[in-house]
């Protein structure tokens, strides 16, 4: 991390920025954090926690706006690193909230990225490196692989006459035969399957082109399905798990889709703080995965939460099925393990526990909310 200018976080009132602030103020590192506050995630009436704004400078403020970026600039007169947090997530609601997800994710970029070549309010002279936080939804199904003709392949989306036939695995367009999931390297190439992950695929796009012609180093850091105390659960659509846990913790029916086998990769939010950590340390440009390099089926992740909840919520397989979603995932984490020294340390296991134990205090998603989050795009196999 530079330590003769301003560290600056957007959508630093975030999950991941909230962690993100903690680790640097251990540091002795003290940010600055620009956040819109959306109620969605931070409630009817947000405001900056006492916590933040002890830990850093707190303004609230739209980074989709050019004037947010001038007002940034002339505030701070040397701002050397950015951490681009700020973004509106979730695959589902992006398919019915295009114009938002592309004038915040996209038209955020753009703007940041303009402050920066144009050096708005002063401020940006200095900037050295932005690190952009991306998602592995930019990949679409991601790889897999061939036995039959031993090649690695990228297959398109599944669409809904397959999904409908029950046709779950992607097959080989050589041969016909089902696919192997294998982890997916950063070069594979981009099919996202949702506006959100076309929003991060144009984000990278954006950066690389415009970054370069300033000189400013940009690391590209592809999350994936991160989790941990703190993930707000007034959002429906932060994820899966915090809607298994709150219709568990009713004791509602849990409908685990197609035919059960559906896998992700979970990485705990303090393993995704350490590799932002690591990025700025280093300063190193480039794009790396940050997951936990391993698969985790939904029905694993559903057992483990029943038990630790002590629920008794049916856990069914339907055949249900949303178009859009992808089969497998899994991370390939052999470069920034390499380049940067990251090593995923929390487990499934340990991180679900730490998890709960926040939660308990929390006030969870309705049957309705939950309800809403699951049925988005779902088709029932006929």
């Amino acid at each position: 991390m530079q330590s003769d200018g301003t560290l600056l976080i957007t959508g630093g009132a975030g999950f991941i920025g909230t962690w993100l602030t903690r680790a640097l103020s251990e540091k002795g590192i003290r940010p600055v954090i620009v956040d819109n506050l959306l109620p969605q995630v931070h409630g009817e009436s947000p405001k900056f926690s006492s916590e933040l704004t002890g830990l850093a400078d707190c303004i609230q403020l739209d980074v989709s706006q050019p004037e947010t970026w001038v007002e940034i600039g002339s505030r701070y007169p040397n701002v050397a690193q950015i951490v681009h947090l700020a973004a509106l997530t979730g695959t589902g609601q992006s398919m019915f909230d295009i114009g938002n997800y592309d004038r915040v994710n996209t038209g955020g970029c753009a703007v940041l990225a303009e402050a920066v070549l144009l050096k708005s309010g002063g401020g940006f002279q200095s900037t050295r490196q932005v690190v952009l936080s991306s998602s592995r939804a930019v990949y679409g199904e991601g790889a897999y692989h061939c036995n039959i003709c031993n090649v690695n392949e990228y297959p398109n989306l599944r669409t809904e006459k397959d999904l409908t036939a029950a046709r779950w695995n992607p097959v080989c367009p050589k041969c016909g035969t089902a696919l192997e999931t294998i982890p997916t390297p950063e070069d594979a190439p981009h099919r996202p399957a949702s506006f959100y992950g076309l929003t991060k695929s144009v984000q990278e796009s954006y950066l690389q082109m415009l970054l370069r012609s300033a000189s400013v180093e940009l690391t590209t850091l592809r999350f994936q399905n991160v989790y941990g105390p703190g993930q707000s659960l007034r959002n429906p659509y932060t994820g899966v798990i915090g809607v298994f846990y709150s219709r568990m913790l009713q004791n509602l029916p849990i409908d685990i889709f197609e035919d059960g086998d559906v896998t992700r990769d979970f990485v705990y939010v303090t393993d995704i703080v350490d590799s932002i950590l690591r990025s700025l340390e280093f300063g190193k440009p480039g794009v790396f995965n940050v997951g936990s390099g391993k698969y985790t089926r939904l029905m694993y992740l559903a057992e483990l939460l029943r038990g630790l909840l002590n629920s008794s919520s049916d856990i069914s397989v339907n055949g249900h099925f949303r178009v859009g979603d992808i089969r497998h995932n899994a991370a390939d984490i052999r470069a920034i393990q390499s380049d940067l020294g990251f090593i995923p340390r929390v487990s499934l296991e340990e991180g679900i526990k730490n998890y709960v134990q926040w939660a308990a205090s929390e006030e969870p998603l309705t049957e309705a909310e939950t309800g809403k989050a699951l049925l988005d795009f779902r088709h029932r196999r006929q």
